[in-house]
């Protein structure tokens, strides 16, 4: 294998979600036989818009695209000539014998249709319903699962994208009331139905996306069947691949059961109905430990507050962000595993984590 160029949201250390860092583990296992490059968005505000910055790590070179937030083009980011033109020049560079795309959030739709204008074969790997869903999850943002995308339904999400003017969403940034204004606006759209041709053109778009591609894949057979189910056809399923771990011992605390959860700790990932579990079990032999951060989560910077009420006196149990290599230490350290996902996951690296390691998983009863 003389090249691959992996795209992606994000690369560990900068992002270490479990996309990234199962792609990162593709790159590294990748590497051992051959050339490798992962692009991916970043954003550095002393950096001008689509400045490169490479790398070389553990044998993987690494390119990172400037995207500084938020874009000039708002909701029609995704078709930004910036990181396609990166694309361009990396393959010009490089020459890889495959374009393989894991995300396309931060960059553009440009870099498929690029690749292959140039020749080169593209393989896109789905993690969650980037093509179908501007925030990714089919999950809105009144904590429910979304039945699919529409023009209307859609505005009740990004509304506040598409109807705010640019400059007001640059100022939202730093002035809270106006990025109130902004929600504003999207309940506004919504109601109006104003920007539902731009969220027709996304959809119309990623489905072309899909299309160019010569080969779609999925780790489960659940995402393959949604996404079927909502007009995006010819996905074949692949399951994650894994190099075979070293768990870590197993400690011992006798007479006490440890629960955990492991990962970014967001709305969607549920960490707010373990928490209100745990305070309800009532349990003196039972501990909780939450290792993860709590990101902002589409612009909201409040969740861990409101976990941190929902466990009143096991407050302690938010243990914050920890670095992937102790992985095994954590996981050694528990009896079981929560994974209380509210959005349908797709196939959760934390779960497939945990089998490795031997660790029981109990998880929400929908999804992948």
């Amino acid at each position: 294998m003389s090249g691959v160029l992996l795209v992606h949201r994000g690369y560990p250390p900068e992002s270490e979600g479990g996309s990234e860092i199962y792609v990162q583990g593709l790159a590294r296992a990748l590497a051992r036989r051959g050339s490798v490059t992962v692009l991916h968005p970043m954003d550095d505000q002393a950096m001008p818009d689509d400045a490169l910055r490479a790398s070389d790590r553990d044998g993987v070179r690494v390119v990172a695209v400037n995207r500084r937030r938020p874009r000039p083009a708002g909701f029609e980011a995704y078709r930004d000539p910036g990181p396609a033109a990166a694309v361009r020049g990396l393959i010009e560079a490089y020459r890889p014998d495959v374009v393989h795309v894991h995300h396309l959030d931060g960059l553009s739709s440009g870099v498929v249709f690029e690749a292959r204008r140039l020749g080169v074969p593209v393989v896109v790997t789905l993690h969650d319903f980037w093509p179908a869903c501007p925030l990714g999850q089919l999950f809105d943002l009144g904590g429910h699962v979304c039945p699919g995308p529409s023009p209307t339904r859609c505005l009740g999400c990004v509304g506040g994208q598409v109807a705010t003017p640019p400059a007001m969403r640059a100022a939202a940034r730093h002035l809270p009331l106006l990025g109130s204004m902004g929600a504003i606006a999207g309940r506004v759209a919504r109601a109006t139905g104003r920007g539902a041709d731009r969220v027709e053109a996304r959809l119309v778009e990623m489905r072309a996306v899909l299309a160019a591609a010569d080969a779609v894949v999925s780790p489960s057979r659940f995402l393959r069947d949604r996404l079927a189910g909502l007009g995006f056809a010819g996905i074949e399923v692949l399951p994650n691949g894994h190099v075979a771990p070293r768990p870590a011992a197993r400690t011992a605390d006798a007479g006490r059961l440890r629960v955990g959860f492991i990962g970014a700790a967001i709305p969607s990932k549920g960490v707010h109905v373990l928490a209100e579990a745990f305070r309800r079990l009532d349990q003196p032999t039972a501990t909780l430990a939450i290792h993860g951060p709590f990101p902002p989560y589409h612009g909201d910077a409040g969740y861990e507050a409101r976990v941190r009420a929902a466990l009143g006196p096991h407050a302690g149990a938010i243990r914050g962000p920890f670095p992937h290599g102790r992985l095994a230490e954590i996981l050694g350290g528990l009896d079981v595993l929560v994974v209380p996902s509210l959005w349908e996951e797709n196939a959760p690296l934390t779960v497939e984590e945990a089998f490795a390691h031997g660790v029981p998983v109990v998880v929400s009863d929908h999804g992948g």
